[in-house]
């Protein structure tokens, strides 16, 4: 038997469906809190995601991870060109 007082169903299906926990809060009239600590375990609303992994890789060979990486303006992305330029700016 379940301990929550709320209906568990309905605030998990407008979650999945992807209302904010503010608005299922609303809706329902359930506490935030109540919704953010029951059922966190679902990663909505901004709460952390799963990060991927990567595959392939870092470096070739064992020479190549131990040498010092050069990077150069131009071997940046663009996203990391603007951070760069941004920070420069600020200096």
């Amino acid at each position: 038997m379940s301990t929550l007082k709320y209906d568990e169903g309905a605030i998990v299906k407008m979650l999945n469906q992807g209302r904010r926990v503010e608005e299922v809060s609303l809706a329902l009239d359930v506490p935030e809190v109540y919704i953010r600590r029951y059922f966190s375990h679902l990663r909505v609303d901004g709460w952390q995601k799963p990060l991927g992994s990567k595959e392939e890789a870092y470096y070739e060979t064992e020479e190549e991870m131990l040498r010092e990486p050069v990077y150069t303006y131009d071997s940046l992305s663009d996203s990391e060109k603007a951070i760069y330029d941004k920070m420069k700016g600020e200096n």
